[in-house]
């Protein structure tokens, strides 16, 4: 859980992060997740009572912000939590939208955000004390109890990702890299991020939005696992056990989208010896690494469409996927992800390189 945050001389901000044993997920209504069931009835008192504790409190924090750096691929949210630490993230985290009146603002989905809030083990078939309940029906949320980023970072990640899949948007546990030429490219990994390790041409990190004509980015920060030397104004600076990691939010200049994909990376750390040999992956292999990553980022998430989705658009677009081996510490590992641009020929460069 967050601790009362202090603010250095530097105005960044410094956080201590708790993350919790665990952390189960309930779901209203029919999905494709396989979390617990809650049914409706409980979720409504639920809600009652966190409405109730929330009016108590003190201090209310409220922010209106989108998941998706583009609105032509965005769920839109209203967050309301009695956190200051939390309200802080979600600020890194989501995109700004337009000003406009608080009272006609629109959202998809409604967050509510209750570090502190306790209910009797138990009591509408919760039995923990740190949980996230989604309403799928009504787009609303409760996330509950000790949390961390990652914590809040994956509750919005379930809450939005049948959304995205729904509208033709592909979610996808990749992050996006600029390499020579100002080409992009999805990089998918099973050992951390570049951009946690300070890759500096990164435009996506972590997460990213495949629509049908373009890429952009799910949220508006990135983690690093270490403490850079260019920690600046407004950075979190979050200490979670003994590793200190820093929230960065990208700039402006940044842009919000980019055109397709020139190429599509899967980084494997393993000698799993079903891998593919050669560096050029088919369709099928793509695609079960594509679940793999899927399953890594939501495990109980059924990914099936999505991984056909997946597959059918690198096929319609004539994308090359390709398989590299390693971990995205080593730094050669991001030599290769930029010898891209050389080694795939400019011809299956798809759709358009444009950034807004």
């Amino acid at each position: 859980m967050f601790s009362e945050s202090t603010t250095d001389a530097s105005k960044t901000v410094k956080v201590s992060v708790e993350e919790p044993a665990e952390h189960p997920f309930y779901f209203v209504g029919e999905s494709n997740f396989s979390g617990v069931n809650l049914d409706a009835e409980g979720f409504k008192y639920l809600l009652r009572d966190v409405r109730k504790y929330l009016s108590d409190s003190e201090h209310i924090f409220t922010h209106d912000g989108a998941i998706g750096s583009h609105v032509s691929a965005e769920a839109t949210l209203r967050t309301i939590s009695n956190s200051a630490n939390s309200a802080l993230f979600l600020r890194h985290a989501l995109h700004k939208v337009p000003l406009r009146n608080p009272k006609t603002f629109e959202a998809n989905f409604t967050v509510f955000i209750v570090p502190k809030f306790s209910l009797k083990k138990g009591l509408y078939g919760i039995t923990s004390p740190n949980f996230t309940a989604i309403d799928t029906a009504n787009n609303r949320i409760v996330v509950a109890g000790t949390q961390s980023f990652s914590v809040l970072q994956k509750s919005l990640l379930t809450l939005s990702t049948p959304h995205f899949v729904s509208n033709n948007i592909l979610p996808v546990p990749a992050e996006v890299i600029l390499t020579e030429g100002n080409r992009n490219v999805l990089v998918f990994s099973d050992s951390g991020s570049l951009s946690q390790n300070g890759v500096s041409n990164v435009f996506s990190a972590t997460n990213s939005l495949w629509a049908p004509s373009s890429v952009s980015r799910t949220f508006n920060s990135a983690n690093l696992n270490h403490l850079p030397t260019n920690v600046a104004r407004g950075d979190l600076v979050n200490t979670v056990g003994n590793k200190v990691t820093v929230t960065k939010s990208f700039l402006p200049q940044a842009g919000s989208i980019l055109g397709h994909p020139f190429a599509v990376a899967f980084v494997v750390n393993s000698a799993d010896s079903s891998l593919p040999s050669a560096a050029s992956l088919s369709k099928e292999q793509a695609k079960s690494l594509f679940k793999q990553s899927v399953a890594r980022s939501l495990p109980n998430y059924n990914s099936d469409a999505l991984t056909n989705a997946f597959g059918e658009r690198l096929e319609s677009l004539n994308i090359p996927a390709v398989l590299i081996t390693g971990s995205t510490s080593n730094a050669s590992v991001a030599q290769k992800i930029q010898s891209l641009s050389q080694s795939i020929p400019s011809d299956k460069v798809p759709g358009n390189l444009f950034t807004n």
